[in-house]
């Protein structure tokens, strides 16, 4: 899965399922005719959010954010490598540690990250458990 931030050429910001060597726009999977099996563009309005490392303000981030799914395990990953680490985006280190993880046992793709409206009135956050579970909930701050 990718989430690509709307663009300086006017492409509206979308999401997109990938496949391949890493989550990016490049590995959007496509079926023989060329066409994204499945690619929803989103409003003009909405806007990736992402926070810097160790916290931070909410800002509108410039690229995307990618996780992959393993085949027949649903477990997520940071890139398609030989030696799979688990992944997450915006769960935080206490609660990794929570669920029998150990430092450094997680990539973490993003601490934090949401969609939202660009003038941030709206904002959702996401949340990808190292499990595969995909979460959202009303982003307050």
């Amino acid at each position: 899965m990718v989430i690509i931030d709307a663009r300086d050429d006017g492409a509206l910001a979308e999401v997109a399922v990938t496949y391949g060597p890493d989550a990016s726009s490049a590995s959007i999977l496509c079926d023989g005719d060329g066409v994204a099996v499945f690619r929803q563009q989103l409003n003009r309005n909405v806007a990736l959010y992402t926070c810097s490392s160790g916290g931070g303000p909410l800002r509108p981030a410039i690229g995307s954010v990618g996780w992959m799914y393993q085949y027949d395990t649903g477990l997520t990953a940071a890139a398609a490598v030989a030696t799979l680490r688990a992944a997450c985006i915006g769960t935080a280190a206490d609660r990794l540690i929570t669920a029998g993880y150990a430092a450094g046992d997680v990539d973490v793709i993003a601490e934090r990250a949401g969609l939202g409206t660009r003038d941030a009135r709206l904002r959702l956050a996401i949340e990808v458990a190292p499990s595969g579970l995909l979460a959202t909930q009303p982003w307050s701050r």
